[in-house]
């Protein structure tokens, strides 16, 4: 049964992404997901990688909202030129 479900929502997520692959200008190389589902089970996140055919990154940050949030206020503030260089602050496990 949790192996179905897995394997539907890995399957399901791919089938957006295939949608939109004509929209993107490349190839992805590594995928980042974030949430706990994927963060404290591992067979999803092989799962994922498993359909996407790319490494997952998941962020060291535990709240990632709020984490992306604040992110934009820096950029906002002025602290950072861009967002791409308040991006570089992301890490990952």
């Amino acid at each position: 049964l949790c192996d179905g479900f897995m394997t539907g929502i890995a399957t399901e997520l791919y089938g957006l992404y295939d949608e939109m692959r004509p929209c993107l200008p490349a190839e992805m190389s590594y995928m980042i997901a974030s949430g706990n589902g994927v963060r404290f089970n591992s067979s999803l996140k092989k799962r994922l990688e498993r359909v996407f055919g790319v490494k997952i990154l998941i962020p060291a940050h535990k709240e990632e909202g709020c984490f992306g949030a604040l992110l934009y206020a820096l950029t906002a503030a002025g602290v950072f030129g861009t967002l791409a260089e308040a991006q570089k602050l992301i890490k990952y496990e």
